[in-house]
């Protein structure tokens, strides 16, 4: 919400003009980007590289290429909302791989007190 209030994305909503390519990704990144900017009432056209139409319905291709594009006057906030999604998403995959090595020394702990416990039980 900060970037619409500091781009004011509500007053310049003149997207009458030429489109500018944002990004080449898979379907599934697709509709994840194209939602993420819809929220931000960005406007979004996706452009199918290879089969279409009902070729897709019967026949879908989670590979398949697709240009997304936006109004070249709204590029740069749009490009400054991705990257910004993308640290967010990064900082919290470094933060999941810190908390499972943490889970793992906490269960060699466990394990190593265990096995002293048993070894106290037989021969104690």
């Amino acid at each position: 919400m900060a970037l619409i209030d500091k781009y004011s994305l509500k007053e310049d909503t003149n997207f009458v003009g030429k489109w500018t390519l944002l990004t080449e990704v898979s379907i599934s990144e697709s509709l994840v980007i194209e939602s993420l900017l819809k929220s931000y009432q960005i406007p979004v056209m996706r452009k199918y590289h290879g089969a279409t139409g009902y070729l897709m319905i019967i026949f879908p291709l989670p590979e398949l290429q697709v240009s997304l594009y936006v109004p070249e006057n709204l590029y740069e906030v749009s490009l400054s909302i991705i990257s910004s999604e993308n640290n967010v998403q990064e900082k919290e995959t470094i933060e999941t791989q810190e908390e499972k090595k943490l889970k793992k020394l906490k269960h060699k702990k466990r394990r190593i007190s265990l096995f002293f416990l048993l070894l106290l039980y037989l021969f104690g």
